[in-house]
Formats: structure tokens, sequence, C-alpha cells
């Protein structure tokens, strides 16, 4: 093979408050957990269940810089990225291993509840009313999606998907 990618492409929930540190270069680093949901349906009962996978993120140098007051838990997060695994020895020396995601590119899409807003570092002021119409654009698209993906339900016999009438 003669080129290879490695690219992750992820948009979840930040799962609890950043945590920040220095490299020894001193260029800042943020860690921090993304939840991403599936969908998935048994194909016996056509019962469908959220199952929610979990990511580590890292941020570094500018690009920490630049996040550094904008990320709380809850927020949406856009991230692009790469894959890398890093081999590590615990407390009782037992060889370890972690695979996360070391962004290159992140975008916020905070909510706006009290209780984000409390914990954040520092002031937060929404000086562009077009976030708050994008957030509620996006909420309402999900829900558009999430109800189209709710109407197909897998076959109970050979052949294609079925198509579930929703009542109205």
């Amino acid at each position: 093979m003669s080129g290879s990618i490695n690219k992750v492409t992820l948009m979840g929930n930040v799962g609890r408050m950043p945590c920040w540190s220095a490299l020894p270069s001193g260029a800042p680093v943020c860690n921090l957990v993304l939840a991403t949901d599936d969908i998935e349906e048994d194909w016996r009962t056509g019962e469908s269940k959220t199952v929610t996978h979990w990511h580590r993120i890292v941020l570094a140098g500018a690009l920490a810089q630049a996040m550094r007051k904008r990320i709380a838990k809850g927020d949406a997060l856009y991230v692009e990225g790469r894959l890398q695994t890093r081999k590590w020895t615990d407390r009782a020396g037992a060889t370890k291993y972690t695979t996360e995601v070391v962004a290159t590119t992140a975008q916020v899409y905070p909510k706006l509840s009290r209780p984000a807003l409390a914990e954040r570092q520092g002031p937060v002021q929404f000086e562009d009313t077009e976030i708050a119409a994008w957030i509620a654009a996006y909420d309402a698209a999900d829900a558009r999606i999430r109800a189209e993906q709710a109407v197909l339900v897998p076959p109970r016999r050979k052949g294609g998907l079925q198509e579930r009438r929703l009542a109205t």
C-alpha cells in the first residue's frame, strides 16, 4: 500500500468537565470524553434501543488554547482528528494501552442550560444570535432524523426493510 488514511470525525456530547494540563514544553492540553449514540434494533422483536459509545479526545497546543473557556460538560462537540494508541504502565506495573482521538479541528455547540453555563470558567457571552438559531435548527433536524429512523424496522421475514405506519 502506497498510502494510508487515519481520520476520525465525531459529533457528540461532552461527558464530563474537561481536564486541563500542560505538556513539558508548556503547551496546553485538554483531555475530555465524548459520548456518541447509536440506535440499535433487535431484529427479532423490532424494538429500538440507544447505545452510548465513549471516546477519549485530546486537544493540544493552539487548539486547546482556543477552546479553553468554550467547552463544558453537556456541550455538543464536533471533532476531526486521528486515532492514536499509547502504551503506558500503571501503578501495579501492568502494561496498558489507550486509544484516543488527537483532534486537529474542533467546534463547540454549547447547550444554553443554566447548569452548563454555571460550570464554565470565566464569563460566557453570546453576542451572536445566530448561534441560538443554529442550535434550534440542529435540534429540529436531529429530532426529524430520529423520527425517520424510528419508522424503519427490520424485516420479520426475508426481504428488505418494511415501513411501519405511525399513528397520527
